[in-house]
């Protein structure tokens, strides 16, 4: 048995990722390339194929950074989760309504985010610094998709 690993690129951002393990060889389809397993290991899904063969984030991706909300929830003490989503303030219960409506994993580098955030800080829910901790640790474990 042998197993092949295959990328594919656009615009040197690598978009897919296959491998398979098979007696057979074949060759990679359409717009793939076949690289080593070390290859393959480093190709992460949104990184940028540099001229040596390494891949980087690109410095300006336009694609939004995801998060899944169970990944959020898990960033929240539970005095924080209670004030966020049990709150009866008109604002932060809008908001907790929009976070609940938005898909998952949402956007978190949606304007609205940081603009939840801040009425967490303005209703006292927050502190700016616990805020601006959230949004890089939020950030920090997001993916680009």
């Amino acid at each position: 048995m042998r197993r092949q690993f295959f990328i594919k690129l656009e615009n040197a951002i690598v978009v897919r990722r296959a491998d398979r393990q098979s007696a057979d060889v074949v060759d990679p389809p359409d717009g793939w390339i076949e690289v080593d397993e070390a290859t393959f290991a480093a190709a992460e899904l949104g990184l940028e194929r540099q001229q040596d063969g390494t891949f980087q984030r690109p410095v300006n991706d336009p694609r939004p950074r995801r998060l899944s909300k169970l990944a959020f929830f898990g960033l929240l003490t539970d005095d924080e989760y209670v004030a966020l989503f049990k709150s009866d303030v008109p604002a932060l219960a809008r908001g907790a309504a929009m976070f609940t409506a938005a898909p998952d994993p949402f956007n978190v580098d949606d304007a609205l985010t940081g603009t939840l955030l801040q009425h967490c800080v303005d209703n006292n829910v927050l502190s700016a610094p616990r805020s601006a901790q959230l949004l890089a640790q939020m950030r920090a474990l997001s993916r680009r998709v």
